[in-house]
């Protein structure tokens, strides 16, 4: 039983220190990546690290190691960061991580019956908290010096143009409604153009190429690209609308220099706050999967969990 419990020990030591290796790769990897899906990775590696956490204090004794691990989890951050002030927020997200330790020991050390679910709710806040701190300090000392472009994300919003571009031509011709679905092409989109124009007919042979080729040379120069006339509209006019929009947050003033000494300060309190809100909503799942882990190692016998008689006041 003792051996098992000293590879347990190990082995969760080495899969926290892994995962948070990984995780802290990962919020570099979204720094670099553009668009708003790059933090999906670092969401799943910090879900695991948190989870491992959890149960690291639940299973490992020794606070002193417990302690240890958690130094190292905040410092293996130093691979993809460093300067004084980071270092600093280092510092402070382990006194919040190490009060959450000491939080949830002392809970279950209090408890007659064991009550997982509510001692790890004690601490979960401040190891968030803690967490949610050396992300945010990270991307700030990551983006601090890169350019704009690197700080403002590049969204994509073709899925949602598309059924825009779809709803706003449809107001001025039914015919457009479903024209995503329908997989309506610039030739199309252009011939159908002309017949509304024409009360209704269609051109002739010889008007047919003539206003084709008028309709893509106009279309051409709105978007900016060149069009083959096999394109389909809804993709174009999507993409239009889409770099309009990234054209615009670009423009927007951040460029100059003294809004782009503020925006990464600006960035880095919007992530905390994000990152903060979204772990206190997964929070839940976390603890739930971290019991789950518990008692599974309890049912295999790395664990064991006795009754003690205990003295303890009380007021009669």
């Amino acid at each position: 039983m003792i051996i098992k419990i000293k590879i347990l020990k190990y082995v969760l030591a080495l899969l926290t220190l892994l995962s948070a290796f990984f995780a802290w790769q990962s919020v570099e990897r979204a720094i670099n990546i553009s668009g708003s899906g790059a933090w999906t990775v670092p969401t799943l590696w910090f879900s695991l690290l948190i989870m491992l956490l959890y149960v690291d204090i639940l299973t490992i004794k020794r606070i002193l190691m417990l302690q240890s691990m958690l130094a190292a989890v905040f410092l293996l951050s130093l691979f993809f960061a460093s300067g004084f002030w980071y270092l600093i927020a280092l510092a402070l997200a382990y006194l919040f991580s190490s009060w959450a330790l000491l939080k949830i020991k002392k809970d279950l050390r209090l408890n007659v019956k064991l009550s997982l679910w509510k001692s790890v709710r004690t601490g979960s806040t401040l190891l968030i908290l803690a967490v949610s701190i050396v992300i945010s300090s990270q991307y700030y000392f990551e983006i601090k010096n890169l350019g704009r472009e690197h700080i403002v994300p590049h969204f994509q919003f073709s899925g949602l143009t598309s059924g825009l571009t779809s709803r706003i031509l449809s107001a001025f011709n039914p015919n457009f409604k479903n024209m995503d679905q329908q997989g309506l092409t610039v030739d199309q989109f252009v011939l159908e153009i002309a017949k509304q124009q024409n009360a209704g007919a269609l051109p002739n042979n010889g008007q047919e190429g003539m206003i084709l080729e008028e309709g893509r040379k106009q279309l051409s120069e709105m978007v900016g690209t060149p069009l083959a006339g096999q394109e389909k509209v809804s993709d174009v006019f999507s993409n239009l609308i889409n770099d309009k929009i990234n054209q615009y947050l670009a423009g927007s003033g951040l460029s100059d220099s003294n809004n782009s000494s503020v925006l990464p300060y600006i960035m880095a309190i919007v992530l905390f706050i994000t990152t903060l809100s979204l772990g206190s909503f997964l929070n839940t799942f976390w603890i739930l999967v971290a019991e789950l882990a518990f008692f599974v190692l309890v049912r295999l016998k790395f664990i064991k969990v006795s009754k003690v008689s205990v003295e303890m006041e009380v007021i009669e």
